[in-house]
């Protein structure tokens, strides 16, 4: 028989399910305008973030260091913390981590590679007759 979660532990997994919601929305909302990009000056005032100021430097960070795969693994720890809150075993959690990592790291690469591959806007027009 399953021991029932007691309230500080749903609660402290429905506030982690509220921060991953804020990093998901605010990288979904990343802007490069925003405040800790230095390749922009100057930056957007207010930042175009949907989550703000906070919500800007998340979103900077987490797809300057983990790339568009970071999408997948905010979707997958959500579904983690949901599975959680039900009371559902989630089995071979170390593995779920894991193949979530590799994942994450491939579609980042993937992406990375097709964005490098294409000509940029300027060689493609200067090709035109």
């Amino acid at each position: 028989m399953k021991k029932p979660q007691n309230l500080s532990s749903k609660a402290l997994l429905v506030i982690g399910l509220g921060f991953i919601m804020m990093l998901l929305f605010s990288c979904l909302s990343f802007n490069p305008g925003d405040f800790p990009c230095k390749f922009v000056w100057p930056n957007n005032q207010p930042p175009a973030n949907w989550c703000g100021s906070a919500g800007a430097f998340f979103a900077y960070y987490l797809m300057y260091f983990a790339g568009p795969g970071i999408f997948i693994a905010l979707i997958a720890t959500a579904v983690a913390f949901i599975v959680k809150l039900v009371d559902k075993p989630l089995s071979q959690p170390i593995l779920r981590t894991l193949g979530m990592l590799l994942v994450t790291a491939s579609i980042s690469s993937i992406v990375y590679m097709i964005l490098r591959s294409r000509p940029a806007a300027a060689e493609f027009s200067a090709q035109q007759p």
